[in-house]
C-alpha cells in the first residue's frame, strides 16, 4: 500500500540538498571540503533558512555555515549579511540562551520534587540533547516528565506547596507551567485511547521504565534518565505516532540517530527488536536508520543491521521533507472534523507502516478517544 507513487510537492532540490549537507557538516558527519563539493552552485538561502527553522535545525545549520566560512569555502555562494546575521542571532537567542534558561527551570522543578520525596525522570528533551555535539544546539521545548508512577501525589504537592495550577484535561498526562515552560507530567507514556495497540505497547513501557534508570545531576538537582531499552521503544513509538498522524521533522530523525549512536552498545537489541516485530514497526525503524546513515551521515556500524525497502525509505524521507498531506487546518468544528478525516484517509500508507490494526476499528477507536476528551478535536 505504501509503495504507490505520491503526488506530493517538494522543496526546491537545491534547498533540500543544501540543508542536508549543512546538517551533516554541523553534526560533524562530514568535512567542510566534502560539504563544499556537494553544495549546489546556487543556494536559495532564504528557502534554506525557512526549511532549517521548520525542522528546528537552525543552530546546526549555522554550525555548518560557520565551518565552511572558517575555511573560506563559501566564497561567492554564501548567504547575504542579513540572512547570515539572522542565523547567528537565532542560534544565540533561540537556542543557546534559551537552553540555559530551560536548564535552570528543569533544575528548579527537579529540586522541588527531590525535596518532597519524589524522583523525576525527564523524557526526550534535555536527556536527548546530551547526545548532540553541542547540547544547546538541539532546540528546547516543553518538559516531558515521569515521577515513577506517583503523578497524582506529585501534582497534589505542587498545587499545595507552590500553588501551581494543574490541567487534567489531557489524555495521558497532566499539564502545568514552570518559569513559563509547559510541563507534560505523564501518567501514561503514550496515548492509549487512540489506538488499541497503544494500550498493549504502554504495558511494556510501564514494565521497562523503572528498570535501571540513570541518575544525573542538573545544577545540583537529581534527575533520572530512562534506560536505553525503554528509550529505544519510547522514542520510536513517539516518532511513529507523530509521523502517522501528521508529520515528523528532521530533528526527530537526528534525535533517533544521536540516541542510537550514543547508546548502541548498551541497548539489548534482541529484546527491543522482538517488541518492534510484534507491533509491526521494524520497517519504520529500518527507514529511520537508512535516512540517518545515507542522508545524514551517521556511522552505519552504530546501528542494528536492518534492510529498508528503498522505495519506502525514499517516500518516508520525502514526507519528512514536505508532508504529502500539507494543508492548513481550517477554523470551526465541522470543518476541522472533515479536515482531520481527510488527513486520516490520506495518511493511510503511514498508518499501515506503524500501526498493524484494522482500519475500521482504528477509526472507531479514534472517534471514541475524541468523545471522551472533546478538547482533543481541536488539537493538531
Amino acid at each position: 500500500m505504501y509503495f504507490c507513487e505520491s503526488n506530493m510537492r517538494h522543496l526546491n532540490d537545491n534547498t533540500w540538498t543544501a540543508l542536508l549537507a549543512l546538517v551533516r557538516l554541523g553534526m560533524g558527519h562530514s568535512t567542510a571540503q566534502e560539504t563544499a563539493r556537494v553544495l549546489p552552485v546556487v543556494i536559495p538561502w532564504e528557502e534554506v533558512e525557512e526549511a532549517a527553522a521548520r525542522h528546528r535545525l537552525s543552530a546546526i545549520v549555522t554550525d555548518g555555515i560557520l565551518a565552511l566560512e572558517n575555511e573560506g569555502l563559501l566564497e561567492g555562494r554564501g548567504p547575504d549579511m542579513e540572512i547570515h546575521d539572522r542565523f547567528v542571532v537565532r542560534t544565540l537567542q533561540h537556542y543557546e540562551l534559551k537552553y540555559e534558561d530551560y536548564t535552570k527551570a528543569l533544575a528548579r522543578l527537579a529540586k522541588f520534587y527531590d525535596q518532597n520525596g519524589f524522583r523525576m525522570m525527564i523524557l526526550k528533551g534535555y536527556g536527548l540533547s546530551l547526545n548532540y555535539p553541542v547540547p544547546s544546539h538541539r532546540p528546547t521545548g516543553d518538559f516531558d516528565i515521569w515521577t515513577f508512577g506517583r503523578h497524582a501525589e506529585a501534582d497534589a504537592a505542587l498545587e499545595k506547596l507552590r500553588h501551581v495550577r494543574i490541567d487534567r484535561s489531557h489524555h495521558h498526562h497532566t499539564v502545568f507551567y514552570i518559569r513559563g515552560y509547559m510541563v507534560e507530567h505523564h501518567y501514561d507514556f503514550i496515548e492509549v485511547y487512540s489506538h488499541r495497540s497503544n494500550a498493549r505497547f504502554e504495558k511494556i513501557l510501564k514494565e521497562w521504565a523503572p528498570q535501571d534508570p540513570l541518575r544525573i545531576e542538573v545544577m545540583g538537582a537529581p534527575v533520572w534518565l530512562p534506560n536505553p531499552d525503554f528509550n529505544a521503544l519510547f522514542l520510536l513509538r513517539h516518532a511513529a505516532s507523530h509521523f502517522a498522524a501528521v508529520e515528523i521533522m528532521l530533528r526527530h530523525v537526528l534525535d533517533w540517530g544521536t540516541f542510537v549512536t550514543a547508546n548502541y552498545d548498551s541497548i539489548h537489541w534482541d529484546r527491543v527488536l522482538k517488541v518492534l516485530e510484534q507491533f509491526g514497526m521494524t520497517q519504520f525503524m529500518a527507514c529511520l536508520n537508512a535516512i540517518c546513515i545515507e542522508d545524514l551521515g551517521f556511522d552505519a556500524s552504530r546501528f542494528p543491521t536492518l534492510s529498508a525497502d528503498p522505495d519506502l525509505k525514499r517516500r518516508v524521507l520525502q514526507d519528512i521533507e514536505v508532508p504529502e498531506f500539507d494543508e492548513p487546518a481550517p477554523e470551526g468544528l465541522l470543518p476541522v472534523i472533515r479536515f482531520k478525516f481527510r488527513r486520516w484517509k490520506a495518511n493511510e500508507w503511514k498508518q499501515s507502516l506503524v500501526f498493524h490494526e484494522n482500519r475500521f476499528q482504528m477509526l472507531l477507536t479514534q472517534i471514541w478517544s475524541h468523545i471522551i476528551k472533546p478538547s482533543s478535536i481541536a488539537a493538531k
